[in-house]
C-alpha cells in the first residue's frame, strides 16, 4: 500500500487553505427524508507512523482519532507506528508534542496509511560544523576578478553536506575563500563559478562573460586546498519573462530568479525588491541542462500585522514566459477582534480562498507562562472550532490571551488528503507552490474554556 507523507508541515512553513466541500468528521451527514437510503461509510483500519523533524520515530506519543462516534487514543510503539481498527471515513486525527505545548489536527481525512511529522525537535543540520580554505586562479571571462567582476561561486557536494560559500574573498586573478559544511570531515564535489555584468541602474544582469566548473574537488576539515583553478568561458544569454497576478489589497514585495543545475547546484540570478509593475523581463545564462526557479511575493500591512502571499515555480526553461498567480489571503470573520470568553465551542471563520486548504493557527503571545502554546487545525473548510484535545493532554487555559490567523496553501484537489500526496520534486522544493498568511486577531479565553 502506498505510504502518504505530509511533507508540507514537517518543519518549515505550515501552510494551508481552501474552501473545499469535505465535511469534517465532527459533522456527519444527516440522512435524507423519504425512502432515500444513506450510504454506509466504508470502514477499515487506519495506520501510520509518527516522525520528528530529524526523521527519527516518535515513541510512546499519543495519537487521537476523532469521528462521529467519539474519540479513541493510541500511543505509538517503538518504531513510531500507530493503528486504529474499523474506522469510517472521513475522520479527524490529532497529535501533540511531548511537553503538550503544540498540537496539530488533520480534519476530514480519508487516507488509510499515513506518515505524520511532529514538530518535536527543532531542525538542526546533521553533524558538526567543518571548514576549509579553498584557493585557485581564474582564467578567461572578464578580468580583473574583483568588484563587480568577481564571479559568484558555488560548491555542490552530496546531499546534506550543507556547504556555505562566502560571496567575497579573492584577488584580481583568483579567489581564496573559507567554506563551511556539516557532515563528514571530508567531502568531494563540484566547484562552479558564474560571472555576470549588471545594469548600473537596476543592478540586474545584462550578460554572462564567464562560467566555469571544476569537478572532483575535495574539502578536508582544517585544510587549505590550493590550485583549484577554474577556467571561465562566456555563455549566451536568453530572456526569461515573468508575469505576476497580485490579489486586490496587496502590494508586490519582490521577485526573484534562480538557476538550478542537474546536480542541484543553485545560483541566485536576479532579484527585485518592491518592483513597479507586474511584468518583468530578465536575462539568464544559457547553461546546458540548467532550469530556472521564479518567485514572487506580495504583502499587506495593517494594524494587526503583516499579511503576505507568495508563489514559486521550478523547472522553467530559458526563453520561456511564466505566470505566477499569488493567492488571496484568508481574512478573519468571527469571532470579532479582541473577543473575550472564547471556548472550545467558539466558531472561527474566515473568508474563502479558491483552490486549496487552510491551516488555522492559534497561539499564545511570546513569553507566555508557564510555556507558549500553539494549535494548528488543517482543514478544507472555511471555519473550525477548537477541538477538545484533553485526551492527549492539550487544553485551552482559562483567561489567557491568544492570537489567531489562517494560512492558505494552494493545492488540487482542495483536500487535506492531498497534502499527503505532495512531495518535493527536487532540492528546490515543489514544482509549484503558492501560499498566503492572513491578518491576525487577538482573543481571550473564558474562565471555563
Amino acid at each position: 500500500m502506498k505510504r502518504n507523507t505530509l511533507w508540507a508541515y514537517g518543519c518549515t512553513a505550515l501552510l494551508l487553505s481552501a474552501c473545499g466541500s469535505t465535511s469534517p468528521a465532527s459533522e456527519p451527514s444527516v440522512p435524507g427524508g423519504g425512502d432515500t437510503e444513506t450510504p454506509t461509510p466504508a470502514r477499515g483500519s487506519v495506520s501510520g507512523k509518527l516522525f520528528n523533524a530529524r526523521g527519527a520515530p516518535v515513541v510512546n506519543s499519543p495519537v487521537l482519532l476523532m469521528h462521529a462516534s467519539g474519540q479513541v487514543v493510541v500511543n505509538t510503539d517503538g518504531s513510531g507506528a500507530f493503528s486504529f481498527p474499523d474506522v469510517a471515513v472521513p475522520y479527524d486525527l490529532a497529535t501533540v508534542t511531548s511537553d503538550k505545548s503544540e498540537a496539530r489536527v488533520y480534519k476530514g481525512l480519508t487516507q488509510r496509511v499515513l506518515t505524520l511529522l511532529l514538530g518535536e525537535d527543532p531542525l538542526v543540520p546533521d553533524g558538526v560544523l567543518h571548514s576549509a580554505t579553498l584557493e585557485g586562479a581564474f582564467s578567461g571571462g572578464q578580468p580583473p576578478y574583483v568588484g563587480a567582476n568577481a564571479p559568484v561561486m558555488v560548491f555542490r557536494a552530496s546531499p546534506g553536506s550543507g556547504v556555505s560559500f562566502p560571496a567575497s574573498g579573492g584577488s584580481a586573478t583568483g579567489y581564496s575563500r573559507k567554506v563551511e559544511w556539516r557532515g563528514p570531515t571530508s567531502i568531494t564535489g563540484s566547484l562552479y563559478a558564474l560571472q555576470s555584468t549588471q545594469d548600473p541602474v537596476t543592478g540586474l544582469p545584462t550578460g554572462f562573460p564567464g562560467y566555469g566548473r571544476r569537478d572532483n574537488v575535495t574539502l578536508t576539515e582544517g585544510a587549505t586546498i590550493s590550485a583549484q583553478d577554474v577556467a571561465l568561458e562566456a555563455v549566451a544569454s536568453a530572456p526569461l519573462a515573468l508575469d505576476v497576478t497580485v490579489p486586490t489589497g496587496l502590494q508586490l514585495a519582490g521577485t526573484g530568479v534562480a538557476m538550478m543545475l542537474p546536480d542541484q547546484a543553485f545560483f541566485s540570478i536576479a532579484g527585485q525588491n518592491r518592483p513597479s509593475g507586474t511584468s518583468f523581463r530578465y536575462v539568464v545564462p544559457q547553461v546546458a541542462q540548467a532550469t530556472f526557479i521564479l518567485l514572487a511575493s506580495a504583502m499587506e500591512a495593517s494594524p494587526s500585522g503583516i499579511s503576505y502571499s507568495s508563489a514559486q515555480k521550478t523547472g522553467m526553461a530559458a526563453g520561456s514566459t511564466t505566470t505566477l498567480s499569488l493567492p488571496d489571503i484568508a481574512r478573519p470573520i468571527t469571532p470579532e477582534a479582541a473577543a473575550v470568553g472564547v471556548t472550545h465551542g467558539t466558531d472561527f471563520s474566515w473568508s474563502p480562498v479558491a483552490g486549496g486548504v487552510y491551516n488555522f493557527q492559534l497561539r499564545t503571545l511570546p513569553g507566555s507562562s508557564p510555556r507558549p502554546l500553539s494549535l494548528a487545525v488543517l482543514t478544507a473548510n472555511i471555519h473550525t472550532s477548537v477541538p477538545d484535545l484533553r485526551a492527549i493532554g492539550f487544553s485551552l487555559p482559562a483567561n489567557t490571551s491568544f492570537v489567531w490567523s489562517v494560512m492558505f496553501d494552494a493545492i488540487s484537489p482542495a483536500t487535506v488528503d492531498a497534502l499527503f500526496e505532495r512531495v518535493p520534486d527536487s532540492a528546490a522544493g515543489f514544482s509549484e507552490l503558492a501560499t498566503s498568511l492572513g491578518p491576525a486577531r487577538m482573543l481571550t479565553t473564558a474562565a471555563t474554556p
